[in-house]
């Protein structure tokens, strides 16, 4: 064989190895493309997947502030309802006549009376009206066991009266006797008022 042949064939026998090694190279890189691409396809879908789920906590999260500032605006608005439905009870108790409302005071008096001793308070506005009145029912209605008198002092109170005994002070005045209706009664009105359909 000539010397140009041997060169050619060993010039073609390299070129096949340079090829069969480039294959194999490029086949490696391929391959490793090909793992390169699942690996972040894998970590794309991973992070999208957290980011839905923090995105649906954070929404559930809103959702639930939102749902307790509607329940708390809701509880606000019915609280302020009531408020207003005992101001009107209380404002009703305060324009009854004047008839009516002594029956109210010598009701209050005959029920609430401690024995012995004791000194009945008004405002400033019932005492001029009915202090004497009241004086008048007291020494008519009262039993001996009981001697109360009317004070010429009043009492910064809307309506109604307190009562000062030797070991004992009722507090009948308006303010009180509502805040004890609404203490009774606040969660049947409630339930009436606010009660769910269906």
């Amino acid at each position: 064989m000539s010397l140009n042949k041997v060169h050619a064939r060993i010039i073609e026998k390299a070129n096949l190895e340079t090829y069969k090694i480039i294959e194999e190279v490029k086949a490696d890189i391929d391959k490793e493309i090909e793992n390169f691409r699942k690996d972040q396809e894998l970590k794309f879908e991973e992070a999208k997947k957290k980011v839905f789920i923090d995105l649906g906590n954070t929404l559930k999260m809103k959702l639930d502030v939102e749902r307790i500032n509607l329940e708390r605006a809701d509880l606000i608005e019915k609280r302020e309802i009531l408020d207003a439905l005992f101001r009107k009870v209380e404002e009703e108790l305060l324009s009854i006549n004047s008839d009516q409302y002594f029956k109210f005071l010598s009701s209050l008096l005959k029920r609430d009376i401690p024995a012995g001793k004791s000194t009945i308070f008004l405002n400033k506005k019932d005492l001029e009206a009915y202090g004497k009145k009241l004086s008048n029912f007291l020494k008519k209605e009262l039993g001996k066991s009981r001697e109360s008198v009317i004070s010429e002092q009043n009492v910064d109170i809307k309506g109604g009266c307190i009562t000062k005994g030797e070991e004992v002070e009722i507090n009948d005045s308006i303010e009180v006797i509502l805040e004890d209706l609404k203490e009774k009664y606040e969660i049947e009105i409630s339930k009436e008022l606010f009660k769910e359909n269906g």
